[in-house]
């Protein structure tokens, strides 16, 4: 399985402060709006070796009668190639270390709340040349070498109108909460004129003899899509392919999930099995707003 996944990366040059959280209200992290940059290498160095370390075409087992290593060809290969998308020169990849240099790096004349857009069109230059088409923002980790597969499966049984959208997690020790899901449920209204969640009913299907509940979403937002080769030929085909408007939230919502959303029907895992498939998002932006609840005064 031939995988192009598609990463903007851009780094402010001057300082920004960030958020805080009040009254445990719950506030939208942008790990491109952390002008620190070194956190922004370090997230981007994970996104990278993550790729590297889980999807690729043979396993290396250590044969221990004979003391030697010997690659196996693996049941479900996946290669994957990638294109790190920048715009002059606010990024941040030559501090990046050699092992995780291996992808192409194209820069663009545009405006960063562009950058993703771009991303799109690089997509749509590579046409019929992969099997997988991929939209990563820079600081989010694949952990799952199944992560492909799973998504075949899925469209094999429910159909390629419908994208399943993998749950984007925080983790993390030493809080209230060590692991969150930080992509719940929006309002109705703030999908409703790009989807229509009731056109289609929530499916379970059986992996490894265990039912597995998928839910039309109401936040189809991951910060990430993973098309196969049909429907990324399918929307190329719309007419709202890379309009550049941004109109689900921000520029970085839209770029990656407004585009999703109109050309096909979104499922992800239902938070009763919310692991099945998942993207982690670097660092603990989210954890760090949860506040324990407060007691009740009592007599």
């Amino acid at each position: 399985m031939r995988v192009l996944i598609a990463i903007p990366h851009f780094v402010r040059g001057e300082s920004a402060s960030r958020p805080q959280a009040k009254d445990c209200g719950i506030q939208r992290r942008h790990g491109s709006l952390d002008a620190r940059v070194e956190h922004r290498v370090e997230a981007l160095t994970a996104c990278l070796a993550s790729l590297r370390l889980h999807f690729h075409d043979a396993h290396v087992c250590i044969e221990q009668r004979t003391a030697t290593a010997r690659p196996t060809p693996a049941q479900g290969p996946v290669t994957v190639s990638v294109i790190v998308c920048t715009t002059g020169g606010q990024h941040a990849l030559d501090r990046l270390p050699a092992e995780v240099r291996y992808f192409t790096h194209k820069n663009h004349d545009v405006e960063p709340e562009l950058l993703g857009f771009t991303c799109h069109d690089v997509l749509r230059e590579n046409l019929g040349q992969f099997d997988y088409y991929g939209f990563l923002e820079d600081d989010l980790t694949l952990v799952d070498p199944w992560f492909f597969q799973k998504l075949a499966w899925f469209n094999a049984l429910a159909g390629d109108d419908k994208l399943l959208q993998p749950n984007r997690f925080e983790a993390g020790l030493g809080r209230l909460i060590s692991k969150v899901y930080v992509d719940g449920a929006l309002a109705e209204r703030v999908t409703d004129m790009f989807q229509n969640i009731h056109d289609s009913p929530p499916l379970t299907l059986n992996a490894l003899g265990q039912d597995v509940p998928f839910e039309r979403t109401l936040n189809p937002h991951s910060g990430c899509f993973f098309l196969n080769a049909r429907q990324m030929a399918h929307w190329v085909r719309q007419p709202h392919f890379n309009d550049r408007q941004s109109r689900f939230i921000g520029p970085l919502e839209t770029t990656a999930s407004l585009g999703i959303m109109r050309a096909f029907r979104v499922y992800k895992p239902a938070p009763a099995c919310a692991d099945f498939l998942e993207v982690q998002h670097h660092g603990t932006g989210y954890l760090d707003q949860l506040c324990a609840p407060e007691q009740e005064n009592r007599p």
